[in-house]
């Protein structure tokens, strides 16, 4: 406890000397979300033209000091960088950082420093290995259960030993036991059929049984769904959004 800012409440003196620097140099989200909101009230052209810009915008602000700010996107997954002049991250407190980006609809732009770009860039590259490492987190999250790996395993056992037909049946098997499954009472038909070791032509019909008792027919992989993988795949990766060099 401070006690010399304790005494101050109580005999209503200065707090302006024991309160954190800064602490009021930060916009309140909520309030953000109101403008956005009666921007898209007061101004719907104006609002639709700014949601349809392109990708990498970019802009200068004198706002007194060197350094830019870099918005980046990876699927929904979104992260607002503050960059010193050497293009060293000094912050990404999303409601600091706007607070210092307020400005007028008739404060002017400013021209971009020859190294803009390159400070851009090395965001990019910093967001890029962050992104790795959350999908590195999200799939070892998702890793396939021991169940699922011993279904896999003898699948592949019998698809060595099996005719053409019987062949096309394992691997539609195994392309839909590969997929992270989040049903409770398909991951415990599963820990059945490894407790029981089932193996050969009863593991394939117990695991036929249990695609058609609990509806997995359509989570095999089909040109539409890897399409639709694509497309998701595409969307995720990292990309500049905008950014804005300030200038003194």
């Amino acid at each position: 406890m401070n006690e010399k800012a304790f005494y101050a409440i109580y005999t209503q003196g200065n707090l302006a000397p024991y309160e954190e620097e800064g602490e009021e140099e930060a916009m309140d989200l909520n309030e953000a979300r109101e403008l956005l909101r009666q921007l898209r009230e007061d101004q719907p052209e104006l609002y639709e033209r700014v949601t349809q810009l392109r990708d990498g915008v970019r802009c200068g602000y004198a706002n007194g000091e060197n350094g830019a700010v870099v918005l980046c996107r990876a699927g929904p997954y979104r992260q607002l960088y503050q960059v010193d002049a050497q293009g060293e991250i000094v912050s990404r407190d999303t409601a600091r950082i706007l607070y210092r980006m307020k400005c007028t609809p008739d404060t002017p732009a400013v021209a971009l420093p020859p190294d803009h770009n390159a400070q851009v860039r090395r965001v990019q590259q910093a967001f890029e290995r962050e992104v790795r490492a959350r999908q590195a987190e999200q799939q070892h999250t998702l890793a396939l259960t021991r169940a699922q790996q011993y279904v896999l395993a003898e699948l592949r056992v019998l698809y060595a030993e099996a005719d053409e037909g019987l062949r096309r049946q394992i691997a539609a098997l195994d392309a839909l036991f590969q997929q992270p499954l989040t049903r409770p009472a398909v991951r415990a038909a599963l820990n059945q059929v490894r407790r029981e070791q089932l193996t050969g032509r009863p593991l394939l019909e117990a695991l036929t049984q249990l695609v058609q008792r609990h509806g997995l027919e359509g989570m095999e992989e089909t040109p539409s769904r890897r399409a639709a993988a694509n497309e998701e795949e595409r969307e995720a990766l990292p990309l500049i959004v905008c950014s804005e060099a300030w200038r003194e």
